[in-house]
């Protein structure tokens, strides 16, 4: 069997063992786990949303475009479910009907209300009309467009 000797000592069985954890032991400590809490604020990435109408002057049996319009600040497409109707409090002669989009929102099903909007501003169009038949006078047509935001849509 061969010797081994340490700083001109013969070293025991005993004492190599010994050595051996120690030498273990001390890797062990070597290495670290490192953690790091962060807190994350996630913003809203929507501008506050407004509805515009192009004219509240009308004859009866016109229509004018009203706009939800919408400014995506994130970097992502979301998509978006739309629900934009007359207020109850609105005058029986008013009528809404969708017409469209433009700019950054494209239609994934409109029956729906379902929309993808890209980063960018974009508007969802829609047709407010007074009927050929009604009065001569003003009328209150109160537009409420409910916005909620989730991961954007995709066919399949």
């Amino acid at each position: 069997m061969k010797k081994i000797s340490l700083f001109g000592r013969e070293l025991t069985t005993k004492t190599i063992a010994a050595l051996a954890v120690i030498s273990v032991v001390a890797m062990a400590f070597t290495y670290a786990t490192i953690t790091k809490t962060l807190t994350i604020t996630a913003n809203e990435p929507f501008d506050p949303r407004e509805v515009v109408v192009e004219s509240t002057q009308l004859y009866p049996g016109e229509s004018v475009n009203v706009k939800v319009h919408i400014n995506n600040k994130a970097s992502v497409t979301y998509g978006i479910i739309v629900n934009t109707v007359l207020d109850e409090s609105s005058d029986g002669n008013c009528t809404l009907s969708y017409s469209g989009v433009e700019g950054s929102i494209s239609e994934f099903n409109a029956t729906e209300g379902k929309f993808n909007i890209a980063p960018g501003d974009g508007n969802i169009t829609y047709t407010l009309s007074i009927p050929a038949d009604a009065e001569a006078k003003e009328y209150t047509c109160i537009v409420n467009s409910d916005i909620t935001r989730q991961a954007e849509f995709t066919s399949g």
